[in-house]
């Protein structure tokens, strides 16, 4: 496994385009492939590469990107596009149709047609039509990572944006693959996504996480409003259950090597069956500060992002890039 990414950027551009310009670079250093792109106000449009240079390509009204995960044709693709509003953007999502359709132009971003697979996951609405929402605060840092390799066949990213001197997350957004095994081999999108813009996006009332309930098989649908969860039987009539993780505790470190252990946490849904296990953002047996990094100098470090419960501490690591000391 290796990260890499678009690291300590300094918010210049009001927010959303800071964040999504982020995110492209981060995804393109990881051998995305750009389909498409258009520069918003700016009127300049091309149905085939990109037109981004930077966060101020991004603070145009409606300037978008589609983006493609490496592997060809039939490959994840995401919609990134800034609004009409400097902290606002919608970010689109295909399994495998592609943003083929529509009628894109500069300040128009494709669709995946009349029955195809795109859906929202930044914002509300349709493919088709979109409305964008907050994606994060208008000041701070955002840090972008991306994984080099495919986990369950997912190549997966990770965008947060915090604010000076506290680390505050104020958005996040992120894909990976579940931990293999944890999913039905016949899944057809063994992936899951997270978006929110608050510190308890571990919480955040249930609605930030969603994924692809039996993709391409019969009764598939887009499962919204998850979270990360335990699973349990009730005592009466055995019916599964979920509940919120609401107030995560410290158990310390490990009595071995005297580390902080980190672990995969359930992606679920009251009422429907489990999507499966993490595999980059986990769960920490040690209260952090924010923004404190493990492993640093190894292939797999990790950053401590939110504040659960406890103020200006945290329990949730994701991944993050190697050498690199996050700006406060």
């Amino acid at each position: 496994m290796a990260y890499v990414g678009l690291t300590n950027v300094s918010i210049s551009q009001g927010g959303a385009a800071d964040f999504l310009y982020a995110t492209y670079a981060a995804l393109t250093s990881a051998s995305w492939v750009t389909l498409g792109s258009g520069l918003g106000a700016i009127n300049q449009y091309s149905s085939s590469g990109s037109l981004i240079t930077g966060s101020v390509s991004f603070n145009s009204n409606n300037a978008w990107v589609r983006m493609r995960e490496p592997g060809g044709v039939g490959g994840r693709e995401y919609i990134l596009q800034r609004s009409d509003a400097a902290t606002k953007a919608i970010i689109k999502y295909s399994r495998s149709d592609g943003f083929v359709s529509g009628s894109p132009a500069a300040a128009v971003a494709p669709t995946t047609g009349v029955s195809g697979d795109g859906q929202i996951i930044v914002g509300t609405g349709t493919d088709a039509s979109p409305v964008s929402t907050i994606i994060c605060g208008g000041s701070g840092y955002v840090q972008a990572i991306a994984s080099t390799t495919a986990t369950n066949g997912t190549y997966g990213f990770w965008t947060f944006q915090y604010a000076a001197a506290t680390g505050v997350i104020g958005g996040i957004f992120c894909t990976e693959g579940v931990a293999p095994g944890s999913t039905a081999d016949t899944d057809g999108d063994p992936s899951w996504r997270l978006r929110a813009t608050d510190s308890n996006f571990w919480n955040s009332n249930g609605a930030a996480i969603s994924w692809w309930n039996k993709y391409n098989l019969a009764g598939e649908s887009y499962i919204t409003g998850g979270q990360f969860a335990t699973f349990t039987l009730s005592n009466s009539a055995f019916s599964p259950q979920f509940y919120y993780i609401s107030g995560p505790g410290p158990v310390g470190q490990d009595p071995y090597g005297g580390k902080t252990g980190f672990y995969p946490l359930m992606v679920g849904k009251n009422g429907v069956y489990p999507k499966g296990y993490t595999s980059g953002i986990s769960q920490g047996t040690t209260l952090q500060n924010l923004l404190d990094v493990f492993n640093i100098s190894s292939a797999e470090p990790r950053i401590a992002v939110n504040i659960g419960t406890v103020s200006a501490l945290a329990l949730f690591v994701i991944p993050w890039v190697p050498n690199i000391i996050p700006s406060v």
